[in-house]
């Protein structure tokens, strides 16, 4: 109805389109063209303002719909992201705060575990000696039965034994060992870095300084031996070497979750000892315990000190491949041997101990059920009890 043809159209059927005069005809369809063309416009304009308005509000609406989300979310996004910043920046500083209290307190805690080592040491008896060679000036601790216990003891000398501790440790760690052996035997137990007091190049003694003074403590101190040696760990290893180049110095060895083996994966085991943070410790601490004990868990950060510190990085740093030892290195050791290992050993594990007693002739291997590496510390009473099972199952002749 609003295009203008169709309203002339109808005009003309009207009565306009009559044959009055041509001129008048002409005036009245002109006008009736005019005043319909300016309806339709006004019609058309009206409707089309409605339209484009319609059109324009719900398009200004939908813009402005979005522009209000994009600025929600920008503003939700940006409340977000400053609220994690914030949240991060505590945490940072709270990480901050503790690693710069760690940093301070691991010196002073590292140095009062030392004397309180030293202290628990001398506590039970033990007495404590140095032994010079060189640059090397070793701290070693005896002890042997109580004169309180003479009487219960057995018949006989007490049996002679030299303990070897391990990496990142100190003497006092063999705790409930030193306890039950020293009841009826002489113990030597060297501290081998200077976690424990000893001076030496690096701040720990290597491989052949170890054996060097493991045989003169052997030859000086326990009457020229033979003499049971026992080592953890690293001590192991170099209770191991002590018998391939000493063997008439070893009565019998134990080796009690021993470093060396020449065939296992040596690449993950360096990964693992090497540690560089608390992150490490935890790794660490995974291979090492089956369930880490409650004061290995609160000491983490002096733990992370002990093997970051100058000793321990030293000997690592020192360890060469013709340190370690192979299966013919085993067989040719002659004198009674005991493996004594963690079951859940996750740095040298059960296998290796099962691959060591298959080369080692007359050997015997003890599990120690739910144990981990660190069985001095994890297990300390199945250690004890394993050690005496030694002593009653491979005897050895008790010394002049």
């Amino acid at each position: 109805l609003l295009d203008p043809r169709l309203c002339h159209a109808l005009l003309l059927v009207a009565g306009y389109g009559t044959r009055a005069g041509s001129g008048a005809k002409r005036r009245d369809s002109d006008t009736a063209k005019r005043r319909c063309s300016n309806t339709a416009q006004r019609r058309l304009s009206s409707g089309a303002k409605r339209r484009c308005s319609g059109i324009a509000q719900r398009r200004c609406s939908d813009i402005a719909q979005r522009r209000c989300s994009d600025a929600a979310k920008c503003r939700c996004s940006s409340g977000a992201k400053r609220r994690d910043s914030n949240i991060a920046q505590r945490r940072c500083s709270d990480t901050a705060g503790y690693d710069r209290g760690a940093a301070i307190l691991a010196p002073v805690l590292l140095r009062l575990y030392t004397i309180l080592a030293t202290l628990y040491l001398l506590a039970s008896g033990a007495r404590r000696h140095r032994l010079q060679g060189g640059d090397v000036s070793l701290v070693f601790y005896r002890l042997g039965p109580l004169p309180w216990r003479r009487r219960r003891r057995p018949a006989g000398p007490p049996e002679p034994w030299l303990l070897l501790h391990g990496l990142g440790s100190v003497g006092a760690t063999w705790g409930r060992t030193l306890h039950t052996l020293r009841r009826d035997c002489r113990l030597i137990v060297p501290e081998l870095s200077a976690l424990g007091g000893t001076r030496a190049p690096g701040g720990a003694l290597d491989i052949e300084q170890a054996v060097r003074f493991a045989a003169r403590l052997i030859e000086e101190q326990l009457d020229g031996g033979p003499v049971t040696v026992a080592g953890l760990s690293m001590g192991a290893w170099m209770a191991m070497r002590l018998a391939q180049t000493r063997p008439e110095l070893v009565a019998r060895l134990v080796l009690i979750d021993a470093a060396g083996y020449r065939d296992q994966d040596w690449d993950r085991i360096d990964e693992l000892v090497r540690v560089h943070d608390l992150a490490g410790v935890d790794r660490l601490y995974g291979a090492m315990f089956g369930t880490p004990p409650w004061v290995m868990r609160r000491s983490r950060a002096g733990f992370l000190r002990a093997y970051t510190s100058p000793g321990v990085r030293h000997l690592l740093d020192s360890l060469r491949e013709r340190d370690t030892y192979r299966d013919g290195d085993l067989a040719r050791l002659a004198m009674p041997a005991a493996l004594i290992w963690g079951e859940r050993d996750g740095l040298f594990t059960l296998e290796t101990a099962r691959a060591m007693a298959a080369a080692l002739p007359g050997s015997r291997l003890y599990v120690l059920r739910g144990c981990g590496h660190a069985v001095h510390l994890e297990c300390p009473r199945a250690l004890a009890g394993a050690l005496l099972q030694v002593r009653r199952e491979l005897p050895v002749a008790s010394p002049g």
